[in-house]
């Protein structure tokens, strides 16, 4: 770029770090993802498993799952997943932090916690929330769905595989 020519810098948000010379915005980004990804927890799990919690060796063999499955999709050039068994949230904190222990999954593999839900009218439907959504909002689902029951975290898997208690016209529909 010569002395003489004029750049202009486009601000697209006050945070700091989301200045780009114009023409030169990164744009979306492409991913490999697989958003829908049971853990031994769930009640469909055809994987080595399953695994209990509450107890310090349990709680690190689950820290372990978690750590070669992060490595497995790294390994497959995976830069995104979605935790969703169905109607369980557990795993994925798991999941989460063994992101956050992996030099190699930092700042490479994104993570959407979710949930499958099985409505009566047997349609399978994929919850998927931002990353780092707390917990206690993904707990909301559980009061949203009048036969399911918030499984401990305790179990080996969670029990829930029958239908929620509504519809998909009634999971989608505004409350009036």
């Amino acid at each position: 770029m010569e002395a003489s020519e004029k750049v202009t810098i486009v601000n697209f948000s006050k945070e700091e770090g989301m200045n780009f010379l114009k023409g030169h915005h990164p744009g979306a980004e492409w991913r490999k993802t697989d958003l829908q990804v049971h853990s031994p927890r769930d009640p469909g799990w055809q994987g080595p498993g399953p695994i209990s919690g509450n107890h310090k060796e349990l709680e690190e063999s689950r820290d372990k799952w978690a750590d070669q499955f992060v490595a497995e999709c790294i390994r497959c050039g995976l830069g995104a997943i979605g935790i969703t068994d169905h109607h369980d949230i557990v795993m994925y904190q798991y999941v989460e932090q063994a992101i956050a222990r992996s030099p190699e999954a930092k700042d490479k593999l994104w993570l959407f916690p979710g949930m499958e839900v099985t409505c009566d009218d047997s349609v399978q439907c994929l919850i998927l929330f931002d990353q780092g959504t707390p917990s206690d909002v993904l707990r909301r689902l559980f009061g949203l769905m009048p036969r399911i029951k918030e499984p401990s975290s305790d179990d080996t898997k969670a029990p829930q595989s029958q239908l929620c208690g509504r519809d998909i016209k009634l999971n989608f529909q505004q409350e009036k």
